[in-house]
This record gives C-alpha cells, sequence and structure tokens, in this order.
C-alpha cells in the first residue's frame, strides 16, 4: 500500500559538494509507513512539479525518511527547487513509498555498484543487507572525496568492512575496474546499479559479456 503524506522536514545539510540531505518527518511523531530497501518518495514541489528521490536510510527506521538530492546545473525546477526553496519546518506532500527496484534477500550474495548520486537507493540496500547478516558488497564510483555522498557512513561505520571506494582523482590502482569486480563475483551473486546511463550501460555490458543471466 502507498500513502499520501503531509510531512515535515526537520533538517537540511550538505553531506557532499551539491547532495543536499534532507530528513522528512510526520508532523505528529507517528510512525511512518514501512518501506523495502530500493524504494522512493515522489515529493511535490513548489510550482506543482513531482520528482521522485530514492529513501537512502535504514528500512529499520519508521521515525524519518531521509532522501539525498544532488543539484543539476541544467536543472528545470526540480533538483533547484529542493536545494534553493525548502527549508527545515516546511511541511511537503509525498506519495508512497514505491519500490521498482527491490532487492532479493534470497541470494547468496550481492554486489552494489553505485556512480555518483546513484548511491542512494543502495545505501538503504547496504543497511538492509548489513542488519539481516547477509554477504554484499558495495563499489562506489565518484569524482573525488568531495563528491562523494555519506562518506563517514560508509567509511568508519558499520557498513564499512562491505565498502570498496573508488575515486576518479585518486590513484590508478583503486579506480573502479567493472569486469574484475564482476568476474570476481561468487555464483549465485546477484547485481545492482544505479547511477549515470554511461556507467549503468557500462555495467550491463560487462555483464552481458560475461554470460550474466539477465533476470
Amino acid at each position: 500500500m502507498t500513502h499520501v503524506l503531509s510531512l515535515q522536514i526537520t533538517a537540511r545539510r550538505l553531506i557532499a559538494e551539491s547532495i543536499l540531505l534532507l530528513d522528512l518527518r510526520s508532523v505528529d511523531g507517528t510512525p511512518l509507513p514501512a518501506f523495502t530497501a530500493g524504494s522512493h518518495l515522489r515529493l511535490s514541489l513548489p510550482g506543482g512539479r513531482v520528482r521522485a528521490y530514492s529513501i537512502c536510510n535504514d528500512p529499520q527506521q519508521r521515525s524519518v525518511y531521509q532522501l539525498a538530492v544532488q543539484l543539476d546545473p541544467s536543472s528545470r525546477g526540480g533538483s533547484r527547487s529542493v536545494h534553493e526553496q525548502l527549508r527545515t519546518g516546511d511541511t511537503v506532500q509525498v506519495n508512497g513509498p514505491h519500490n521498482l527496484f527491490p532487492l532479493d534477500e534470497t541470494a547468496s550474495h550481492s554486489v552494489l555498484l553505485a556512480g555518483g548520486i546513484g548511491i542512494t537507493p543502495l545505501m538503504s540496500m547496504a543497511h538492509r543487507l548489513h542488519t539481516q547478516g547477509l554477504s554484499w558488497e558495495l563499489h562506489y564510483a565518484c569524482r573525488s572525496p568531495e563528491r562523494c555522498a555519506f562518506m563517514e557512513e560508509l567509511t568508519s561505520g558499520p557498513l564499512a568492512e562491505h565498502v570498496y571506494l573508488h575515486l576518479d582523482n585518486g590513484a590508478p590502482a583503486q579506480r573502479l575496474e567493472v569486469a574484475d569486480v564482476l568476474a570476481g563475483a561468487p555464483k549465485g551473486t546477484h547485481l545492482y546499479v544505479c547511477g549515470p546511463a554511461g556507467f549503468i550501460d557500462a555495467v550491463m555490458a560487462n555483464a552481458q559479456t560475461q554470460k550474466w543471466p539477465e533476470n
């Protein structure tokens, strides 16, 4: 079941260059509808625009939905409205949660590949896989440390032992080699990828070359 909710922005903060994190909570403090890893909300913005943003916090948390929004320089009103018009204390309308990108918890191993702001749905997956004690790894490719969202959470918290950070401006040895990651995955691994179109296409092409099953 999905819901139409009026939620309050209780916090907003930059967590990386051009990436704003919003905390959305119920106005009266009641628990929010449960969501599953990979879910998103449809957020109503000033001017009548509606945009979908992934929920990036732990699905165990029922008190808050966290949305991370990257400012797109060519934005026609979506991310720009979030960054420039939404303020702490504002009430916003959301529709959801919806999930078109569900996590299969029966997999023997899961590989999460994130490019840039594509980390957002994979964050909720990482939290879920960790709390369930399942086998997983996350590879996060971004341009520089300043452009990496959730850096502290990924590198110094309980998720850190499963996380591999790949920086475009870092040493060549640490850059993401998609073919190697896929070739090293154990049999039965499930693959999740989110990021810019070129990143997704490269991952899919490598998977097809290595004859990963489409499903």
